[in-house]
């Protein structure tokens, strides 16, 4: 016996990071004497580029003359889904006097947890400690563009809309004047009401 026996590897994979893939399959041998051959996994080693972790695995098919042939299976592990912008609904606030600084909470979700950094790109406003802070001057709308952006590179964008106005001083509703005539003493109960907006 001279030949060594032929090797197959399983195929090359290729998925996202959160696809908890486990079966990455496993070689098949043919021996020219139909002996016993025995594969083995003899090495494998893990390299990050940029974002894809890339594994590979060498295999060895040994038959019972020690005839020896390899073969070499990759399977890259990257991250290409854009997180997602979880911003604040459009919404009006009330203000008691222009100078008045708001915050509002703006976060994200991803699929590899990356580390994901959300800034404001255009509009008011800026986003520190997971929270979109803004000073307005008066009242008035203001919009946000927000894009938060993962270790890879993806990026999602979102935006919204803040209104503010000046609360008003409330209003007192009183009756009106009135004279009224009582033959003996008795509680009078007028009713009024305020309104705050």
């Amino acid at each position: 016996d001279t030949a060594a026996p032929v090797i197959t590897c399983p195929p090359d994979l290729t998925f996202e990071c959160d696809d908890k893939q486990t079966d990455w399959g496993w070689p098949t041998a043919v021996d020219n004497c139909d002996g016993p051959v025995e594969i083995t996994l003899v090495d494998q080693d893990t390299l990050t580029e940029g974002c894809a972790k890339i594994i590979t695995r060498d295999f060895s098919a040994k038959d019972r003359c020690d005839l020896e042939s390899r073969c070499q299976q990759r399977i890259v592990i990257s991250d290409t889904t854009d997180p997602v912008c979880i911003v604040p609904n459009d919404t009006t606030i009330f203000i008691c006097a222009p100078g008045q600084q708001v915050c509002l909470p703006v976060s994200w979700t991803d699929n590899c947890d990356h580390s994901v950094t959300c800034e404001v790109v255009d509009g008011a406003g800026t986003i520190a400690n997971g929270q979109w802070c803004f000073t307005p001057t008066g009242p008035g709308p203001v919009t946000a563009y927000v894009r938060c952006t993962d270790a890879c590179g993806n990026y999602c964008n979102s935006d919204f809309t803040v209104t503010f106005e000046l609360n008003r001083a409330p209003e007192c509703h009183l009756p009106n004047d009135t004279v009224i005539y009582q033959c003996d003493p008795a509680p009078i109960v007028l009713y009024g009401w305020v309104g705050d907006l």
